[in-house]
């Protein structure tokens, strides 16, 4: 089952995978280790499991000590995930392509406060599934 937080990211996307470059038709490993998504995935379900028990929302400090860990986590992350390297060469217009990996890594870096606001928002949930099947086209008998 996909873990889907709050902010609508499937964070098992972030897992280990190999990436084909079509113009080559190499594999590049996304360079995430199946650890540190594990990792990932224990500290959301275990901030969650603390709102749960808190009643729904959770203190100032213990708020803040569930971010800093996220923030270590990432870092980490953040060192095994290196954002792509300029190619050689005259410098081109626009973005250096980013792995998928890499892409969900400054998401949920720079978003940090919307994924984590179901920790402090009782309207928020800790995923949207509920969400995505009321969007979802229901199936015609």
């Amino acid at each position: 089952m996909p873990m889907i937080n709050s902010f609508g990211m499937n964070l098992n996307s972030f897992a280990d995978h190999e990436v084909v470059n079509p113009t080559y038709g190499v594999n590049k490993p996304v360079l995430i280790s199946t650890a540190s998504v594990r990792d990932m995935d224990r500290l959301v379900r275990k901030i969650n499991q603390a709102v749960d028990d808190a009643g729904g929302v959770l203190s100032t400090e213990k708020a803040k000590h569930h971010r800093i860990r996220y923030k270590e986590l990432l870092k980490k992350v953040d060192t095994e995930c290196l954002p792509p390297e300029e190619p050689p060469g005259k410098p081109k217009r626009g973005w250096v392509k980013r792995s998928k990996a890499r892409n969900l890594l400054e998401r949920l870096r720079d978003y940090e406060d919307d994924v984590l606001q179901f920790m402090e928002n009782t309207l928020v949930p800790f995923t949207n599934n509920l969400g995505e099947n009321d969007i979802r086209m229901t199936k015609v008998q």
